[in-house]
């Protein structure tokens, strides 16, 4: 008989060997490469942010406001000259009974190139008249008015803006900005007794240039405020003035295309200009407030 031991170690020999303890977890080494690969491709990813939100309602591409205003407050101071003779200063309200208040059309239009850069423009024309019978003598230019005499007074002015503006603020909600442009008014002035016997006219074009500043904020997605502030003085020698133009604005957006706002606008300027195709000269000093309200188109 063959000794046990002989038997057992025969026995071991000839049994299929045990599979290896399974650990946990384990990963072989392509598993273990993806992984370190996926994390260092993500690592060296620019980890980029989502686009912020901005309020439309203050950066439409285009507007059109198509409105109503209405002045009051008005105060106008006129002297016109020849070289030889000085004319009367002249209060066109108290002196010549020229309308205090009125009510115009006027058109404000823009467009934006982008957040940064804007082009505006508006015009409107404001025409006041007034009779009164003179209390005192009055030269105007060249013409002698006396006194007793009834006489009949025009003042129109045509306004044509346009400007450049630029945000150095543009953020979700907020615009902060500075402008520079033109603001082009036309003066007719008329004066004549009833009998037509004495007359005397002026008309000048004045370009005053313009620096503004500019605001605005979205109070939410459909109402937001704005405020401009437009001024300037110049020494061109034949032409002197000084411009102040400033608004503050509530606007809606009520439908997709379509809203309203509403505004007051304070208005002043002092200019002494010579007359197109006269000798006369003119120095004006000129202002005014009122109410603005008006329908927005815009896209």
């Amino acid at each position: 008989m063959l000794p046990t031991a002989f038997l057992a170690s025969l026995a071991l020999s000839l049994a299929p060997p045990c599979p290896p303890a399974q650990q946990p977890h384990a990963l072989d080494l392509s598993q273990r490469w993806s992984i370190l690969e996926a994390q260092s491709v993500e690592e060296l990813e620019p980890q980029t942010e989502p686009e912020p939100e901005y309020y439309e309602n203050i950066y439409r591409r285009f507007g059109l406001n198509l409105g109503v205003a209405a002045y009051s407050d008005f105060n106008t101071s006129l002297t016109i000259s020849t070289p030889t003779i000085v004319g009367a200063v002249i209060d066109l309200e108290d002196t010549l009974g020229v309308d205090r208040s009125t009510q115009i059309a006027r058109i404000d239009a823009y467009y934006s190139f982008n957040r940064r850069h804007r082009i505006d423009a508006s015009y409107y024309d404001i025409d006041r008249s007034g009779s009164r019978t003179l209390q005192d003598d009055i030269q105007v230019g060249d013409v002698f008015f006396p006194a007793g005499s009834g006489v009949e007074t025009e003042f129109r002015t045509k306004i044509l803006k346009l400007d450049y503006r630029y945000n150095f603020v543009a953020d979700t909600r907020t615009t902060i900005g500075a402008s520079i442009g033109f603001h082009v008014m036309g003066i007719g002035f008329g004066m004549q007794t009833n009998n037509l016997s004495l007359e005397e006219n002026f008309r000048v074009n004045a370009p005053l240039p313009l620096l503004g500043l500019h605001f605005a904020y979205a109070l939410d997605r459909k109402w937001h405020l704005s405020a401009d502030w437009e001024v300037l003085k110049v020494d061109l020698g034949t032409f002197q003035g000084y411009v102040n133009d400033n608004r503050l604005t509530l606007e809606h957006d009520t439908f997709k295309n379509f809203g309203w706002g509403v505004g007051l606008n304070n208005f002043r300027t002092e200019v002494t200009v010579e007359g197109s195709g006269s000798p006369l000269d003119a120095d004006i000093e000129y202002g005014y407030s009122g109410v603005m309200l008006y329908a927005r188109l815009y896209f």
